[in-house]
Parts: structure tokens; sequence; C-alpha cells
């Protein structure tokens, strides 16, 4: 079903409890938030940018040369904005953690880099401002083509023209007003540290951070075994403290990766779907969160000793984003429809880089999905406008109070079964949420087998799969090799 729709086909949202997840270990929902604060979908504005650019290759080639050298700056403009909003917005998360110490007074027990830092240089640089005249010159061409658009006639130009200008608006709002909270936060906490008479320990005699290393057992139980093979998913299952997470997170957002084009697939889908995806073959950071031994203990649980990683992709959920639609991941066809693995077998694991709730997003499973086939009803869908952008969409006959909401805190993750039924909620919330999809299989399956693009379309002579346990003894598949630190 299509995005509009598909906030009707999940059930009514509400904060969980323990009773409400079995056979999951307690997850504390964060604070209520307060009131939400719904902006345009950025991803949508930049979506519409694609169409008017496809579009004008349809006209004289006056007007087709015009538009398109309006469209890349108006795009690269948006990207520098979202980029500029995320390293803000990183900044603003550890001087708001910094602040959050300072006023309990635990400080001195913490050291700079996991999430918390100290007012040093980390905090005390301004960060890079956003070009005002770039911005000026990007949003007096958007004018520019509602002036020259407006006049043809069509309700979809005028639509696309208005959610291209309400998205670019709304970008940089935000980003004014978090310039605006950053500036005011590191002064509060300049303030404060001004008050403490004791310096905070250096690098060298800081203890170090809560994180990865102080977690010695991974794995699963022979009962969560049991619970997954049920119910086709189980969780949540730590992998990192959630300040070791935010040190990620920060590093994630001032590195603006994902609004570039994918070295792997060059330029993305209008979803941008290339950008996010496979990035543990360019970064050695990516690829140890897809390798961490969390992940690689609970993947032999259930997949067996010999372990290929095929797959990773970055999930991301703007604030005021809608629902996506119950699906299974099955063998992840693409808009193509071409089978990704043969056999289909993969797990997913889905890692929270911010706070998963049922207020911004939150993934829900349908317990028991997994198993036989489902009943649904499928519907032609317009060219790109389906479930996925494919050409039809899918109402499913199920239970929806069965729907489990997987509630995750950053550095928490869950896996489930290709074949199990998810979807998400819409995010009303002020806040984005992003987390980390990792795709696992065995040795002995056969990715994109005799396949020179996947069924997206995209080539596939940059893609191969990572060993991350065992052996390949079977040799089916392209490999690649871990990236260089």
């Amino acid at each position: 079903m299509t995005s509009s729709n598909a906030a009707e086909s999940l059930p009514a949202f509400r904060s969980p409890t323990a009773g409400d997840i079995p056979g999951l270990l307690p997850s504390t929902t964060a604070p209520a938030p307060p009131a939400p604060v719904v902006q345009p979908d950025y991803t949508a504005a930049r979506s519409m940018l694609d169409f008017i650019d496809r579009m004008s290759e349809r006209l004289r080639p006056g007007a087709q040369r015009f538009i398109q050298g309006l469209v890349p700056e108006i795009r690269e403009t948006y990207r520098a904005m979202h980029v500029a909003l995320d390293r803000t917005s990183a900044d603003l998360d550890e001087v708001r953690s910094a602040l959050a110490l300072l006023a309990a007074g635990t400080a001195p027990e913490r050291a700079a880099g996991d999430g918390a830092v100290t007012l040093r240089s980390e905090l005390a640089a301004p960060g890079e401002p956003l070009d005002d005249d770039l911005v000026e010159a990007a949003y007096a061409g958007i004018l520019t083509l509602a002036e020259r658009l407006g006049g043809m006639g069509s309700e979809r130009l005028v639509e696309a023209i208005e959610t291209i200008e309400l998205g670019f608006l709304a970008l940089e709002s935000a980003y004014r007003e978090q310039t605006q909270q950053l500036a005011q936060a590191r002064e509060r906490l300049a303030q404060g540290w001004a008050k403490r008479a004791t310096a905070l320990p250096g690098p060298d005699d800081a203890p170090p951070p809560p994180g990865l290393e102080q977690i010695s057992q991974f794995g699963l139980t022979p009962d969560q075994v049991s619970f997954f093979e049920e119910n086709g998913y189980v969780g949540p299952i730590t992998l990192s403290s959630p300040q070791e997470m935010a040190r990620i997170r920060r590093w994630i957002d001032r590195a603006g990766f994902l609004h570039t084009a994918s070295p792997i697939y060059a330029s993305g889908s209008p979803r941008g779907s290339a950008e996010a995806r496979d990035w543990h073959l360019i970064y050695p950071e990516v690829h140890a969160l897809c390798t961490h031994p969390a992940m690689v203990a609970v993947m032999e649980a259930l997949l067996g000793p010999d372990l290929l990683l095929w797959r990773s992709q970055f999930m991301r959920k703007e604030a005021g984003a809608p629902a996506l639609a119950w699906h299974q991941d099955g063998s992840f066809p693409g808009g193509k429809m071409i089978p990704a693995l043969n056999p289909v077998k993969t797990v997913s694991a889905w890692l929270a880089i911010d706070s998963a709730q049922v207020d911004n997003g939150c993934v829900w499973v349908v317990p028991g999905s997994h198993k036989g086939e489902l009943e649904y009803e499928r519907r032609e869908a317009s060219k790109g406008q389906g479930l996925f952008h494919r050409g039809f969409e899918v109402q499913y006959a199920i239970p929806e109070e069965q729907a489990v909401p997987m509630v995750l805190e950053p550095g928490q993750f869950m896996v489930f079964d290709c074949q199990t039924l998810h979807g998400s909620s819409h995010n009303p919330s002020p806040w984005r949420r992003l987390g980390l999809a990792a795709r696992y299989t065995s040795a002995d399956v056969r990715v994109y087998e005799g396949q020179d693009v996947d069924g997206q379309g995209y080539a596939l002579d940059r893609f191969g799969c990572v060993l991350v346990a065992g052996e390949d003894r079977y040799g089916h598949n392209v490999m690649a090799q871990a990236p260089k630190a």
C-alpha cells in the first residue's frame, strides 16, 4: 500500500509495557515528549526534485536546460542543509549530555568521546556554518521554478513545487533553531563549568568510557532461540551502552555520508536507498558494528557457524515521516522483482542508533507471521507508487492486535526472520529515528546468483559478501574484504 494509507494498516499505537512484549527483556521507555512538531517530509521534497528533473526531459530544449540548470543547485543545497542539521543536532546532543552530567556532579568520572564530552575543543569550536548565500540562491531558484512551471496547468507540478518549498523552509528553520539552541546550551555549559574549581581529568588519566568492552557475554540462550523459532523475532539485545552509541551517532552525523552518493551504487533512487546501503564495505566503523561479537554470536545461534554479511542499510525516519506498511522482506526482490537469495534464508538485525520508541516510529512485528502463507490482497498501483515503489500494493489480512512494538534504546538491537511481517508507525515527534539493519545468511546460500544488477536496478560490480564467522566452504559468492582502517 502507499504511504498515504499505510498508517491505517498499523494498529493504534500506545506506550508498551514489559507485559505487552512476551519473551522480551523489559525496556525503559523515553519520557513523554513535548507537543509534537510535525514537519514536512524532507525526503518527499527531494523526491519531487527528481520528479521535476525527469519531467523536464519532455519539454523543449530551452526549458529543459533551464530546469536542469536549477535542480542540481537546489538538490545540493538540500543535502548541505541536511548535513548541517545533523551535525548541529549531534553537537547539541553532546552538549546537553555534558550539561546533565555536570548538573549531576558525575562529569569527572566520564571521558571525552563517550557521548558526554567535556567543554574542550570539541564543544568550544562553533562547527561548520551553513552558507547563507547558497541557501538564498537555492530558495530563489525554487521561486523561479514555481513561477515558470506554475502556469503549465499541471496539479502534480503545483503540488511538487509546494512540497519542495515547504520542505526547504522547514529544513532551514530547523537548522536555524538548532543552531540557536546549541549556542545557548554551550553558554550554559561554559557558565556551569566556570563555577567548578576542579578540572576534569585529561584523556591519559580518565577511566575508559562504559561501552562495548564492558559487555562480556553474547549470544542467545536456548529459550531465546526457541522464542525466535516460534515467533520469528527476538530482542532487545544489548550491543553497547547508550553512551557509546551516542559517540557513534555523533560520528555518523558529522561524517554526513548518508547524504552523499554511494561509492558502491553511485547515485541513489528517489527514496535514497542507495545512499543508505552497504557502507560497511566503505567505513571500518560501520563494518565494526555489523561484525560486532554481539551480532555474530546471535546469528551463529540462528544460522549456523559459517556466516555471510550481505547487506547493511541505515533506516532513517525523519520527524513527520509517514508509516511504512506491513511487509515481508522475503527474497529482497526490489522493484524489478528479481530475488536476491537462493535459497531464501536470511535473518536481519535492527540496531538502534537513535532511540526507537512508539512515539517516533519504531518497528512493529507480528509474532508467528513467518510461518506458512499469509492471506493478502494485491492491488495494482501507479508506477513508482506501490510498496517500495513497485507496481502494486499489498493489504494483509492479519490480527493487528497481536502486533508488537520493538522499543529499543540506543545500543540495543532486535533480530527477525526475512518472512516475519513487520512495518513501522509514523513519526509525529520532533525527533529522528535512525537505525542500522544488517542482514546475514549462511555460506551455502547464493547471493545475487548470475546477476549484474539487483532488484532495484543497481549495478553489482562493486558488491561483495563479507565472511564474518566460520569458513566459506562453497565458493558460491563474490566476496569482499573488510575496509581498511
